[in-house]
């Protein structure tokens, strides 16, 4: 309850000490104006040099401030110092952003358009430097953005290498002797095994099936001469079956080549296309076991399980 009262009465003290506080300000302010506009410059110096000192000052109020530093330039000026006074105004004009305007009323024309010259040129100024600092705000952005990028890049490519496996196949420069689209395959050439495969499959399939009829007409030759009729009549139907034959046995000559052939061209094309290895990659597999656990305590055992994915 104590600490509240004194806290009230700080309150209250406070409130009745800061309009009095301002308006001894304000008196301050005023008796070194009318010192400027009575062109007591010696006077009018003193006092804004007293009240804008940073350690004794009285001025406290930040617009007060602002207006005592132009009126204290604008004495500068009637002064002769132009530098001091452009030192007071460019601070006027640093702290409100170029956004001061004095009072036409109160100041001479020649301290309005000098105060004016010299916003101006801070002004630039000023634009200069905020252009210069969004640029380098730009470039801040942009290279944070860039490292971000690279950082996501990196991070994905560790993502990739880490669920994937790089795989080395060795091949085998016998396995390309082989027939059937065998070298093919191996070397990845997929679309020329299966035609070699097909073709030399054919071929195999149409001399096994040829075998057939030229069996039927040799046993047909042997028992034509053997058969009943004259021997002119059996020696005539021997020689047809003989011919029929003879033709399919020339067939069977001509598939057995064309087999051989083409064998022999995979064979050729396996080996001008062979690849010692093959790279690739693939899914990584990730090992999944589980296993029990057993800890003995003081008081008892623990159980448990234990897994890796």
């Amino acid at each position: 309850m104590r600490a509240r009262l004194v806290a009230m009465m700080t309150l209250l003290g406070w409130l009745m000490w800061a309009p009095s506080s301002f308006a001894d300000e304000k008196s301050d302010f005023e008796k070194a104006r009318i010192a400027y506009v009575k062109k007591d410059y010696v006077e009018a110096s003193a006092r804004f040099e007293a009240m804008l000192d940073p350690a004794s000052g009285t001025l406290k109020t930040k617009d007060l401030i602002i207006e005592a530093e132009f009126c204290f330039g604008a004495v500068k000026f009637a002064q002769n110092k132009p530098e001091d006074a452009h030192k007071l105004w460019e601070k006027v004009i640093r702290d409100t952003v170029g956004q001061y305007e004095p009072d036409p009323l109160t100041y001479p024309t020649n301290v309005l358009y000098d105060f004016i010259n010299q916003r101006t040129q801070i002004r630039e100024e000023i634009d200069r430097q905020q252009q210069s600092a969004q640029a380098i705000e730009a470039a801040r952005r942009k290279k944070e953005a860039e490292e971000k990028a690279k950082l996501v890049a990196r991070v994905h490519e560790l993502e990739t290498l880490a669920s994937e496996e790089t795989v080395i196949v060795q091949h085998s420069r016998q396995t390309a002797l082989l027939p059937f689209g065998i070298g093919q395959f191996q070397n990845g050439q997929n679309t020329l095994g299966w035609l070699f495969l097909l073709t030399e499959g054919i071929a195999i399939a149409g001399t096994c099936a040829l075998f057939f009829p030229y069996r039927y007409n040799i046993d047909q030759q042997t028992a034509a001469l053997t058969g009943p009729g004259t021997p002119e009549y059996r020696q005539n139907l021997a020689n047809q079956y003989a011919a029929v034959a003879q033709d399919i046995r020339t067939a069977d000559f001509i598939v057995l080549g064309a087999l051989g052939a083409i064998a022999i061209t995979g064979i050729i094309q396996a080996q001008l296309a062979f690849k010692p290895t093959v790279t690739y990659t693939r899914k990584r597999k990730l090992s999944q076991s589980v296993w029990p656990s057993f800890a003995p305590l003081p008081s008892g055992a623990s159980f448990g399980l234990h897994g890796s994915f």
